[in-house]
């Protein structure tokens, strides 16, 4: 009999291990998240290679551009109510169902009372089906093809060495999915928007701005368009086509 507990002892001691490194580590991440804290309260979620300045740029991978790795799908390492904004820009769409809720809802969680969360740069299935079968004009070729269909649902991923599930697209989104994601992790004041990429000429990408409580001011397209072009470049504010709004 003492055998067999030695027998288990060792099989389960590296589990035991693992777990207390995995503790050791949240807890060091949310050391170093306070201390982050006291420099800037906004946060660049899936930054990859892409640092913005005055942000808390965060990354799954370890980049040049990272403050902190971690998982971009839980934000339990910042404390409640402890951060003013988090932007992410072609993220969302990378998350696998499961987590988009969960992502979210973990977001809120951090915002401070009167925080916003701004996502960006993920397609539009609706509009990107639209533009397929209404052979519009492409953006890579004359016509909006299935390559250029791949390239939005799918991400392209062959084009990333080394890289190709994270590089993929696990989910896809239209309005109506945006907006219940929203509902599911707790926001009730938002603003959903198509744009166009840059200087492209479809509006086929989808973005949204969320506030944990009633925003003082009211949510409109001439606002979204001021608004968005403090975090982003990428976004063609005179292609904002405001499609949602909650306030």
């Amino acid at each position: 009999m003492a055998i067999i507990q030695e027998v288990k002892k060792m099989l389960f001691l590296p589990f035991k291990r693992i777990s207390q490194k995995s503790l050791e580590d949240i807890s060091a991440k949310k050391e170093r998240v306070i201390t982050l804290l006291k420099s800037t309260t906004k946060v660049h979620l899936g930054c990859g290679d892409i640092k913005l300045n005055g942000f808390i740029n965060v990354d799954f991978r370890t980049t040049l551009a990272t403050d902190i790795s971690h998982d971009c799908s839980d934000l339990s390492i910042f404390p409640n109510s402890s951060v003013s904004a988090i932007f992410s820009n072609a993220f969302f769409e990378h998350l696998y169902i499961n987590d988009r809720v969960k992502c979210l809802a973990s977001i809120n969680k951090a915002l401070k009372p009167d925080g916003e969360v701004v996502f960006v740069g993920f397609p539009d299935f609706e509009k990107v089906a639209q533009a397929y079968l209404e052979k519009k004009k492409g953006l890579l070729s004359d016509t909006f093809d299935l390559y250029h269909v791949y390239r939005f649902t799918h991400g392209d991923p062959e084009h990333v060495d080394g890289w190709w599930l994270e590089q993929l697209h696990k989910s896809l989104f239209d309005k109506n999915e945006t907006e219940s994601l929203l509902k599911q992790a707790g926001f009730n004041h938002y603003i959903i928007f198509n744009y166009a990429f840059r200087q492209e000429h479809l509006a086929i990408t989808l973005g949204f701005v969320a506030f944990k409580q009633k925003p003082t001011f009211s949510l409109s397209k001439e606002w979204v368009s001021k608004h968005i072009a403090e975090f982003s470049n990428d976004v063609r504010v005179d292609s904002i086509e405001v499609i949602i709004v909650k306030d």
